[in-house]
């Protein structure tokens, strides 16, 4: 009887292991609304949702309707990385005559 009670419970720490390694990298896509370029002196009128989706190692954010995009090794490296890149994007549209 011990021996099945150990297959059970090496079974159920397996299935333990795997659902807290999904957990630790969730595999679903999700929204983040960028409300905000603070420190920088941009307003923001209406939040820009940034989708921010698993890639390979690491995470990919991007904004679909102004086609931009970054990566970074977290969810939040990424959309601190796609913030960047629309702030630098601003900048050079900014310098451009009017």
């Amino acid at each position: 009887m011990s021996t099945t009670l150990d297959v059970r419970i090496a079974a159920l720490e397996r299935e333990v292991r795997e659902l807290k390694s999904r957990a630790e990298r969730d595999e679903r896509s999700i929204i983040v609304p960028v409300s905000t370029f603070v420190p920088e002196p941009w307003d923001v009128i209406s939040p820009i949702n940034a989708v921010v989706q698993p890639a390979g190692e690491g995470y990919t954010a991007t904004f679909f309707d102004a086609n931009v995009a970054a990566s970074g090794a977290t969810q939040q490296d990424a959309v601190d990385n796609l913030k960047e890149v629309m702030l630098l994007t601003l900048e050079d549209l900014e310098s451009e005559p009017e």
